[in-house]
């Protein structure tokens, strides 16, 4: 066939394609058989097949149809020629079956759909490219085409080893030149852009200088595009997070990407005389009437917008731009073109964006405050941020001023609440990564060790007798379940009032990892990214209770919402409880309802005011739970009224009415202020139920899913920082010479500060403690010091370092930390007894110790929660337009944004604290003096009664006994579990008032059973009375020396005096007792004296189920404990002073006992000061009067207290009345004593001596006043 013939019909340039036809137009076959067969040619088929082969192909379908009058297709003509092409004579550097080899259709088949793409039926890139050396082999090439081949050959064989470069570039450039016509007549495409792609070559197509900055431009701009959408991507949550208000940002967008207003300025001058001139000169000739049109534009009306174009039509004005050429006419006729256009004469110049450096592209610019709106809504929308829904609705009254005149406008603002259940699934989808989270086939799955394992491994302790399937079923319990912390408080904002409510997961291990589970990396805080708050109310409230009240509806629906489970991604069921709740004393007295100020310090315990730094005293009351609180407020009638006050202001029928109610009558003639007195008395403290409780008080906790709900009495961040502060406004006089000025140059310095954080004061306690160090460190005044830094570093702990020796070591600290306290300020300066033994002294000496063995009180700290006023404060001043009904919603997506930042300055302050206190000494192990457990007797067994678990393996384990002392193994060098217990608690399965009751029961059965760290040891009944005193020494070896001393009646007035002869020899005071009438309900007071104090310690002590202080007394015969009295040890110079009861009394009498060596009276009676004359009826009066005289005040006492004799034994307001006068009458005269004794000196010692006494008498009467 005639080369160029074929050449000129060969459509196909694709070589896939060319040996894909050669193929499908096979006819010879080898049979079954293996004989050679020939078959007809199916051409439609064939088309088919092609067609399925090669669908990117770009052909139309008439390509393969038949026209009319033709007997082929187009497609069945081209195969005609490839067929013929392969036929012909090959190259033979490659043979027929090797190309159809390499462009077989298994091989099209194997390449990538992109690789496929590369190819076409016509001038096919692929080909050319990447099979260029085997396409050329290919028998198409024209005459003309070898011609020029070898007459290239030709020339180069003539310059072989004569040329240079540069005739060899000239060569190279004939050479290109021939082929490039030759190649590109026959592919259609340039040869030197074919040749750049083919990787063998390592050729690139040189670029023009258009093409060069056309693709810098290109990459230019790919970069901006990328910051641009990197910096678009976080603006929003950056607004938020850094405080912006959306003016401030715009402010910011547009300095970062535009010109500035000087700039612009000067632009708009460069540019004022380059204006464009649309029309024509006045000079030539118009074709449009222009005194018409000048007419109609100075006659038009301002109320009518114009329209340039349609106006410049009516003249019929030439150009497509007739409209500026209309406007430019009629600037030069002197006409405001800019009124006519409905705007100002000066209007402001556009700001340009700016450019990159040498380059006219623009710069990376933010969002606009649009879309940043935007971003928040769609943000709101997916749930990432909640801006809460409208409640507690609020009226309130707008004044402002208009026209010089005073507007007041009614309007109402309403609170903002995010519900409980979208907080709840917001804290699920953050927290999940950390939970546990094993679905039920996963538990199931669990062996029986390996349940046992885990429930032992969270402090779970009550599975012995359980199933597999039971085990299961309370792993599955903790690990779905949550424990939830609430907390509010109140503040002002911009002026006015705001109460936060906000709720947290407490961190419990049995539902999220622990951090070596979780991850390895040391940085994580695991604990402090749980446990942050979230807000749940933001209520416009003032500090009344009544504007808070407002909110207790909307908090309860909440709260009965909690019924419901929320799932997991995965479709895991997740239950929520609400725990605690931790917060400063107002809001616990109010969450509680318990009375703000008054005689009633402590809503837990009821501790009386005047009765904190009484350590025994406190160390003995009961927690009281809110069930029983409700119990006592409804047990009349208008404890059930839903009012914030409902005792107050009744009349006298009323509480007759509600005392009759709760068992209590009166006589007739009982006037209404005993009858108040009475009922304040039963309520102890108590104005309401429980605030939750409040719009419905006779529902039961449980019905409002609150029954395991605790309000914790003691909170770190307020109760440390008010000690410490109290601690460093009265130190200063109590530093020894050597470290005054340097400690107080620290107090001084500490002082200064405008904010006083409570990490500053921890600090500050820190700084003190390491100078006392250096120079004594056996001191008091270093010992309040060290005991309060230790107590601090342990309430701020982690709670994977919450562990039995840890609880044990606060329980030692904090009762050190008290004894001291009460050694070291037995007279305070500057503030008041009341002030610095009040809230903060008790909660940290007498709840802090009790909560920690629950649940780790960093868990309650509320410095995160205290944190949001100061945020919201700066988010109110500076993103808010100040209106309150705008202020909220915006204060709650900015206050959620930053939650979820992943900063934690609580963690940052503590590891600021805890370099400081690297440099303190080891913990070593505490060790107490028998002198302090002797002195603090009463005190040091409510200390024991409270560690009785850890006194309950016995000597030897968690205590020992040495010459001076007791030591207990609570030092950082001890283990911090032992085998024996006793094993850690948890909140999920202890409750305090529970364990409370559990202590005091194995205390009494440790008494009688083990050796204990105490010398003495007293017994009470169920009376609260003390039935006798144990002296451990004898209990230690025989029990023949005892007996029982019947003792005489004693007075029982109220208050009552009993004098006990107890006294030392070389002590100049008494041991003082205070007893108590049986028949009253109110406590009396105990106390005992240290051998060698010249002053009394006055300690109380309690019945372990009672929540009232008792007097220590003997017991009646009958009882069901046995009265044992101890005799006097052998070696003892000093007699047994041991109460008993008279067998037919009612009245706790005082006697001792004398050993038959001893030279001391069995009984020395303490006696008044002797006095010239007895004027007054009473020993008190009398002993007063010596001291500072006869005057009106001493004779009003006298008489009280010979009314308050007649009418001992009786239940009535009046007894209550008249002990009150008599108590605020003997403390005004105890002031005028103490400023007698003070003025005497040296040379008057009797009569100090005889002052001091009476100061001790009076001390104890008020005692048993605030009692009773």
């Amino acid at each position: 066939m005639d080369s160029k013939r074929t050449q000129s019909k060969l459509f196909i340039d694709c070589g896939f394609a060319r040996t894909a036809i050669r193929e499908l137009s096979q006819t010879i076959y080898v049979n079954a058989k293996g004989k050679k067969c020939k078959k007809k040619l199916d051409i439609q088929h064939r088309a088919n097949r092609f067609q399925a082969l090669f669908p990117t192909f770009k052909v139309s379908d008439a390509y393969y149809s038949v026209k009319p009058g033709h007997k082929l297709s187009q497609f069945n003509k081209h195969c005609k020629v490839v067929q013929d092409c392969f036929n012909r004579r090959w190259n033979p550097s490659i043979s027929r079956k090797e190309y159809g080899a390499i462009f077989s259709i298994t091989q099209w088949i194997a390449l990538t759909k992109q690789q496929q793409s590369q190819h076409s039926i016509q001038q096919c890139v692929g080909c050319a490219t990447s099979y260029a050396s085997h396409q050329n082999q290919f028998p198409t090439f024209k005459t003309g085409q070898r011609t020029m081949v070898t007459s290239a050959k030709a020339m180069c064989s003539e310059y072989i080893g004569e040329c240079n470069t540069g005739e060899c570039g000239t060569i190279t450039q004939h050479l290109l030149a021939g082929l490039e016509a030759s190649y590109k007549e026959t592919f259609g495409q340039s040869f030197t852009d074919v040749i750049t792609k083919c990787p063998n070559a390592a050729l690139q197509k040189r670029k023009t200088t258009v093409e060069k900055k056309r693709e810098k431009r290109q990459l230019v701009r790919k970069c901006v595009q990328h910051i641009q959408d990197t910096l678009r991507t976080n603006d929003a949550t950056m607004v938020l997070n850094e405080g912006l208000s959306l003016r401030t940002y715009n402010r910011i967008h547009l300095a970062q990407g535009f010109e500035s207003a000087k700039m612009k300025n000067e632009r708009a001058n460069s540019n004022a005389g380059k204006k464009k001139t649309h029309s024509p000169s006045m000079e030539e000739n118009v074709t449009w009437d222009t005194t018409a049109a000048l007419n109609e534009l100075k006659n038009w009306s301002e109320d009518k917008k114009i329209n340039w174009s349609q106006v410049a039509r009516q003249y019929n004005i030439p150009g497509k731009n007739r409209g500026q050429v209309l406007k430019e006419f009629a600037r030069k006729n002197g006409l405001d073109t800019y009124a006519l256009d409905g705007l100002a004469e000066n209007r402001r110049t556009r700001a340009k964006k700016l450019k990159m450096p040498g380059n006219e592209i623009s710069m990376p610019c933010t969002s606009t405050t649009q879309m940043v709106k935007e971003k928040w809504a769609a943000d709101i929308e997916d749930g990432t941020y909640s801006i809460g829904i409208d409640c507690a609705p609020k009226e309130m009254t707008v004044v402002t001023c208009r026209d010089g005149e005073v507007v007041e406008q009614p309007v109402t603002i309403y609170s903002r609440k995010v519900p409980m259940n979208e907080i709840r699934q917001r804290l699920l989808k953050n927290q999940e990564k950390y939970m546990r989270l094993q679905t039920d086939e996963q538990v199931d799955a669990l062996s029986k060790d390996e349940a046992i394992k885990f429930l032992k491994q969270n402090q779970e302790h009550q599975f012995a007798d359980m199933e597999i399937t039971e085990l299961r079923a309370k792993v599955k319990a903790l690990q779905r379940n949550r424990h939830l912390v609430m907390w509010h408080d109140h503040g002002t904002i911009l002026g006015q009032g705001y109460i936060f409510i906000t709720v947290k997961v407490i961190y419990d291990t049995s539902v999220f990892f622990r951090k070596d589970e979780y991850s390895l990396n040391s940085t994580l805080n695991l604990q402090g990214t749980i446990e942050k708050p979230e807000v749940h109310v933001i209520g416009i409230a003032s500090s009344s209770h009544e504007d808070q009240a407002a909110l207790i509806p909307e908090r309860v629906s909440c709260l009965r919402t909690l019924n419901s489970p929320i799932m997991t991604t995965a479709g895991i069921p997740i239950n929520d409880t609400v725990r605690f709740f931790a917060g400063d004393g107002p809001a616990r007295n109010f969450e509680r309802g318990v009375q703000q100020g008054g005689t009633i310090r402590c809503g837990a315990c009821g501790i009386q005011t005047s009765m904190t730094s009484d350590i025994a005293h406190a160390l003995t009351l009961k927690w009281r739970t809110l069930q029983e609180q409700q119990d006592i407020i409804i047990a009349g009638k208008f404890g059930k009224m839903s009012t914030l006050k409902p005792f107050e202001n009744l009349r006298k029928a009323e509480l007759e009415l509600e005392l009759a109610q709760r068992g209590i009558t009166f006589p007739k003639k009982t006037n209404k202020i005993e009858l108040e007195a009475n009922l304040l008395g039963l309520l102890s403290g108590f104005v309401r139920v429980p605030t939750l409780l409040l719009k419905d008080p006779c529902q039961t906790l449980q019905s409002i899913n609150m029954d395991k709900y605790t309000i914790l009495e003691c909170e770190p961040l307020h109760d440390l920082k008010g000690h410490i502060h109290n601690l460093f406004v009265e130190v200063e006089e109590h530093f020894d010479t050597c470290v005054k000025t340097e400690c107080i140059t620290i107090i001084a310095h500490f002082m200064k500060k405008e904010t006083k954080r409570a990490c500053d004061y921890r600090h500050a306690a820190i700084l003190i403690l390491l100078c006392l160090l250096k120079h004594n460190k056996h001191s008091k005044v270093c010992t309040i010091f060290r005991t309060i830094v230790e107590i601090s570093e342990i309430m701020y702990s982690s709670e994977e370092k919450r562990t039995p020796r840890s609880i044990l070591r606060l329980y030692n600290l904090t009762w050190i930390h008290a004894t001291a306290c009460t050694d070291v300020f037995q007279k305070l300066k500057h503030l008041t007894q009341e002030k610095f033994y009040g809230a903060y002294f008790h909660a940290l000496t007498s709840h802090a110790a009790q909560q920690y063995e629950v649940v780790c009180l960093k868990s309650i700290n509320t410095e995160n929660e205290e944190r949001i006023f100061e945020t919201a404060k700066r988010i109110a001043s500076t993103t808010s337009n100040r209106k309150p009904e705008q202020v909220l919603p915006n204060m709650l997506l900015r206050l959620q944004a930053g939650a979820q930042k992943d900063r934690n300055a609580l963690e940052e302050q503590n590891n600021s604290i805890r370099i400081a206190a690297a440099h303190l000494p080891c913990v070593e192990n505490t060790a107490i003096s028998k002198d302090m457990t002797r002195k603090y007797a009463f005190s040091w067994q409510a200390h024991l009664n409270r560690i009785a678990p850890y006194l309950e393996p016995g000597e030897g384990f968690w205590w020992r006994e040495e010459k001076e002392g007791y030591e207990f193994f609570d030092g950082s060098d001890q283990p911090d579990i032992k085998v024996c217990g006793p094993t850690l608690l948890h909140f999920r399965n202890t409750f305090i008032e529970k364990l409370d009751l559990e202590k005091r029961k194995l205390f009494q059965k440790l008494v009688a059973s083990t050796n204990l760290p105490a010398e003495t040891i007293r017994i009470y009944d169920d009376s609260g009375y003390c039935t006798s005193v144990i002296d451990r020494d004898n209990f230690q070896h025989t029990n023949s020396g005892l007996c029982n001393v019947s003792l005489t009646e004693v007075e029982s007035s109220i208050p009552a005096v009993v004098h006990v002869p107890s006294q030392h020899p070389q002590s100049s005071q008494p041991a003082v007792i205070l007893s108590q009438h049986p028949q009253s309900s109110q406590p009396a007071v105990a106390s005992s004296q240290h051998p060698q104090s010249s002053q009394p310690a006055v300690i109380l002590s309690q019945h372990p189920q009672s929540s009232q202080p008792a007097v220590a007394s003997s017991q009646h015969p009958q009882s069901s404990q046995p009265a044992v009295v101890p005799s006097q040890h052998p070696q003892s110079s000093q007699p047994a002073v041991v109460p008993s009861q008279h067998p037919q009394s009612s009245q706790p009498a005082v006697a001792s006992s004398q050993h038959p060596q001893s030279s001391q009276p069995a009984v020395v009676p303490s006696q008044h000061p002797q006095f010239t004359e007895n004027k007054y009826k009473t020993k008190t009066a009398n002993a007063i009067a010596y001291v500072i005289g006869q005057t009106d005040e001493i004779n009003s006492l006298d008489n009280l207290r010979i009314n308050i004799k007649k009418m001992k034994g009786k239940k009535s307001g009046q007894l209550t009345e008249l002990t009150r006068k008599y108590q605020h009458l003997l403390a005004f005269l105890k002031k005028k004593v103490q400023k007698r004794s003070d003025e005497l000196d040296t040379s008057e010692l009797h009569m100090k001596n005889m002052a001091m006494k009476v100061l001790l008498e009076i001390e104890q009467q008020l005692h048993a006043c605030e009692n009773k």
